[in-house]
């Protein structure tokens, strides 16, 4: 996210589906996870574009982001059923 030409989007998530895999999401699991970071990343994304010129807002909405997606990771990982 810091550096969006740094990663290919067949790449980033080939990166992404294979730390998630590892983790233990599969089949409609990984699917899920895998649209909701999706969707997260683009919101998030927008918000750093929008405050990229405060350093000090910046570093806040990178640390909220963070937040975030633990949150998206520890929620899924709980509530979707575990399918192969």
């Amino acid at each position: 996210m810091r550096d969006p030409t740094g990663m290919s989007p067949v790449v980033l998530r080939t990166f992404i589906e294979e730390r998630l895999t590892h983790a233990g999401f599969r089949g409609r699991r990984l699917s899920t996870v895998m649209a909701a970071i999706s969707f997260y990343v683009t919101g998030a994304t927008a918000v750093l574009q929008i405050t990229s010129s405060d350093d000090r807002t910046r570093d806040a909405a990178i640390r909220h982001f963070d937040q975030g997606l633990r949150m998206l990771l520890k929620g899924a990982a709980a509530t979707l059923p575990d399918s192969h």
